[in-house]
């Protein structure tokens, strides 16, 4: 979410806003722009708290149709990309053909394509972000979760572990994962060294709240 710059507001909200009271609405919409910034979702207190889940939703819908829109153009880039190599390739093959390399200089030219390809395709399945991906439940934000995670030092696993002990903890588990933060702010703020309550567990240490919005 740290890549979106506005948020879109319906007219049909003014039917779902006309029962609250004008300070209501203000905590709403402030809060709908914090967590379009942040990822955060604020603790409300009013009967704004009931709105704000379904325009939470529409963030999170608008947010993912952006990230499916940079993959595909990421995506046909790089199918550009190689069909510009392959007619390069091509082109400098019918330059060499005069040259009638022997049959054995052709098998090791294509075990050598075929080692680029294996090498190629582990990585891409091997990919350190795709495997803290995998795991993260939040799936939002996934172009600004791997611009924060390539500013990450230290080791997936550490990532990994982190995020499989806190999916237990009481706030991640709390009304339905309405307070995980989104990846990217994970990244960022170095939450993996969060030391968060076990659900069901009895907290050794005063738990962290947001204050009240005003």
């Amino acid at each position: 979410m740290a890549d979106m710059t506005y948020i879109k507001l319906f007219i049909d909200y003014l039917d779902a806003i006309e029962p609250l009271g004008d300070a209501e609405r203000g905590r709403l919409f402030t809060s709908l722009l914090v967590y379009a910034r942040t990822g955060e979702a604020p603790q409300l207190g009013g009967n704004e708290r009931f709105l704000f889940p379904m325009m939470r939703a529409q963030i999170d819908r608008d947010n993912s149709a952006m990230d499916s829109l940079s993959d595909a153009r990421s995506e046909a880039g790089r199918k550009g990309a190689e069909a510009k190599q392959a007619n390069a390739r091509f082109a400098k093959q019918n330059k060499q053909m005069p040259d009638l390399p022997s049959k054995t200089s052709k098998d090791k030219d294509k075990d050598k394509d075929k080692d680029k390809d294996k090498d190629k395709d582990k990585d891409n399945s091997a990919s350190p972000f795709e495997s803290f991906w995998a795991v993260y439940p939040r799936k939002v934000g996934k172009q600004a979760a791997k611009k924060a995670f390539s500013k990450v030092s230290v080791p997936v696993k550490t990532l990994i572990d982190a995020v499989n002990s806190q999916k237990n903890s009481e706030q991640w588990r709390k009304d339905n994962g309405q307070y995980i933060p989104n990846p990217a702010t994970w990244l960022n703020q170095g939450r993996w060294d969060d030391v968060l309550t076990e659900a069901g567990a009895q907290p050794t240490k005063e738990e962290y709240h947001v204050g009240t919005w005003l």
